[in-house]
C-alpha cells in the first residue's frame, strides 16, 4: 500500500502523492479527507509520511483490531440470533 502511494519512489508520501493515489481509487474524496489521512499518518507532523510512520500506524491499527475482535466468540455482542 505504501509503495502505491509513493509515486516518486523516495520512501516518502507527500500530500500531492496521496491526493493522486486517493483520487485514482475514488474521485469523490474531498481535500479535507485527504488531509485527515495525512494528519493521521504523519506522526512527526512535517507534512510528509515516511515509510516508518506509515508502518507504525498500520501496526497500531492492526493491534486495535486484534484487541477489539468484534466478531469473536469472546465477544457476546457479536452473536446474531
Amino acid at each position: 500500500m505504501f509503495s502505491a502511494c509513493d509515486i516518486s519512489r523516495d520512501e516518502k508520501v507527500t500530500v500531492s502523492e496521496m491526493t493522486k493515489f486517493v483520487e485514482g481509487l475514488t474521485p469523490n474524496f474531498k481535500q479535507k479527507e485527504i488531509h485527515a489521512i495525512m494528519s493521521f499518518l504523519d506522526l512527526n507532523k512535517n507534512g510528509i509520511i515516511e515509510k516508518n510512520e506509515f508502518l507504525k500506524q498500520l501496526t497500531k491499527g492492526e493491534q486495535t483490531m486484534n484487541k477489539e475482535k468484534p466478531f469473536s466468540k469472546e465477544n457476546p455482542q457479536s452473536k446474531t440470533n
